[in-house]
């Protein structure tokens, strides 16, 4: 009798113990979110166990996970242990939807977890006193051609993690130049209709007006990662331990619209003016101005100074007949902050004398508007004798030459020998010997070679898709030593911004998209169609999103930088493998 209920007893434990080995529990931190808010999934499981099977998540985004990790606990002498796999989700869309059981194998069971329903509302309008975006010009009446800038700033109260997207407006009838930010300028603190922000420059642009009358300035949209506190409603749970008292929750906001008057430049405009606007000094170099025929003389045009020096166009440059000349090369050394573009353009031509005698280039013209002024200016060279000696050019004498002729010179007519010269008598027996017709046969092998070898070139390098698919692997990691150089220089900005060229430039290279067309959903969805794992996939997006946070979260420290660059690294070692 001792025995059996001994027995019963070993039984009923056993029987307990594997129960509790038993539960697979599926939990959210909430079950009402919004399309723009993030949400915490996770599957419990209290023992050990293997061959975790998600379910489907086709309904939402996965903004990271599966992170997986382990707890163990005694309460009241027990001992239990629980291994936790999370995902942060996001709903693609409004409506109830039911996230299905997943399955996990635990000891030589199959277990599976019960669904949960998500109830997703419409997104709210995001215009939060706790965050926000503005556009802000530094003037709103320009003339046409006049710089004016504009910053998209982020006023925020609460804890921003990173930038998920941004879609810059379309900026019709603007031309844009991007003002370069460092993180010391882009971060600050303003007092903003009596409240006090943080702030970050998100993005600053000089933009020059094309046409005159009202332009708009489009909103500029950006979403944000951010913490917000909530309240934690399961405090008798035995793993609240895991439950955070902040939430993850994604924000959007948009800018309104500016308008811009833009005035017409004044209708008196001289012949000479092209276009130049703000204010400039022009200079005129000439040289040399003794020269032979056939020489070159080197003609530079300088502008220097304040406006939309990269659309302002070469002056008119009159020469006479006898001078011949090249496009010019166009160099710019140009800023561009804050207070607008500013630097030096150069026009330099190449001048050609073809005929001697002395040569005169007549004063050059540069006509600009000035905003100072609000009136035209119009600057002139001096003129420029050049004084050719040696003897006239052949072509040049018959009725002048093009110019192409310039490059044709050399190989023209020869010049006509002089002197004793030896003539020998031709010997007729070569026409038709044996070294004749090899000599006669070497330039149809020779061509016949070169014919083959070029087409054999021609298809290797036909498919361009296929060319920049095989450079991919090569040029990411050519990148990342690049980001390598700046880790080991300990600059920070520079490892993130060459981490992200290097998967952005890759994936581009490797799937022949435009890098303006890509992002993490999209580079998401290309490899699923190339059949590449779902845990590769969440580990670009994760990479690209840690990347992103350390360029734009100046909170945000990360364990290692090493560790981001090792990940890349693998990241784009591990599709290249997978793909091949």
């Amino acid at each position: 009798m001792k025995f059996k209920v001994t027995y019963l007893l070993l039984v009923l434990l056993s029987c307990s113990l594997f129960s509790n080995a038993q539960n697979f529990t599926a939990s959210v931190n909430t079950a009402n979110v919004s399309t723009t808010n993030n949400f915490q999934l996770n599957f419990t499981l209290n023992a050990s166990g293997k061959n975790f099977t998600p379910p489907d998540f086709s309904a939402f985004h996965i903004r990271s996970g599966p992170s997986q990790s382990s707890q163990t606990s005694i309460v009241n002498g027990k001992y239990s242990k629980a291994l936790i796999i999370s995902y942060v989700l996001q709903p693609k869309k409004q409506g109830n939807f039911q996230i299905g059981s997943a399955s996990i194998v635990s000891g030589e069971k199959t277990l599976l977890s019960k669904p949960i329903t998500i109830n997703v509302s419409k997104s709210a309008a995001q215009t939060d006193k706790n965050l926000f975006v503005r556009a802000i010009v530094n003037k709103t009446n320009v003339y046409q051609g006049e710089d004016l800038v504009v910053t998209f700033r982020l006023y925020h109260k609460i804890n921003v993690s990173r930038i998920l997207d941004m879609r810059a407006p379309a900026l019709s009838g603007f031309w844009s130049e991007q003002i370069e930010l460092n993180r010391q300028s882009q971060v600050g603190t303003e007092v903003y209709k009596g409240v006090k922000y943080n702030t970050y420059d998100i993005m600053k642009m000089v933009l020059f007006p094309q046409r005159n009358g009202n332009l708009e300035i489009d909103p500029f949209e950006a979403e944000f990662l951010a913490n917000i506190p909530v309240n934690n409603q399961r405090r008798n749970d035995p793993f609240n331990i895991f439950l955070r008292n902040t939430q993850e929750v994604q924000l959007s906001s948009k800018t309104s619209a500016i308008r811009i008057n833009v005035k017409p430049l004044p209708a008196n405009a001289p012949k000479t003016f092209n276009g130049a606007v703000g204010r400039f000094s022009f200079d005129v170099n000439c040289s040399p101005l003794q020269i032979e025929t056939n020489d070159a003389v080197n003609l530079n045009l300088k502008i220097k100074g304040k406006g939309n020096l990269t659309l302002i166009e070469s002056p008119k440059v009159n020469l006479p007949s006898n001078l011949e000349s090249y496009e010019p090369k166009v160099s710019n050394r140009v800023s561009k902050t804050a207070g607008g573009v500013s630097g030096t353009k150069s026009f330099e031509y190449i001048i050609i004398p073809r005929v001697p005698g002395k040569h005169i280039i007549d004063p050059i013209t540069f006509t600009y508007f000035d905003l100072t002024k609000k009136s035209y200016v119009t600057l002139n060279s001096r003129p420029y004798t050049i004084d050719v000696s040696g003897e006239a050019d052949a072509i040049s004498q018959s009725g002048g030459v093009n110019k192409a002729d310039v490059e044709l010179l050399n190989d023209d007519i020869r010049f006509i020998k002089t002197g004793n010269i030896l003539l020998t008598k031709a010997n007729t027996k070569f026409v038709a010997s044996p070294v004749f017709y090899l000599l006669m046969a070497l330039p149809i092998l020779f061509f016949g070679l070169v014919f083959g070898f070029k087409k054999k070139v021609d298809e290797y390098f036909a498919d361009s898709t296929l060319n920049r698919s095989r450079k991919a692997n090569k040029v990411a990691h050519k990148r990342l030593v690049a980001a390598r150089k700046s880790l080991a220089a300990n600059e920070t900005d520079a490892v993130y911004e060459n981490i992200l060229k290097a998967i952005w430039g890759y994936l581009s290279d490797k799937f022949n998209i435009p890098v303006a067309e890509l992002t993490k959903e999209h580079a998401a969805e290309t490899l699923q169609k190339q059949e590449v794992d779902e845990y590769t996939i969440i580990d670009l997006k994760n990479t690209i999103a840690e990347c992103e946070m350390g360029r734009y979260s100046p909170a945000y420290t990360p364990d290692s930088l090493t560790n981001i660059y090792d990940k890349a690294a693998n990241l784009i070692t591990s599709i290249e493998e997978k793909l091949n």
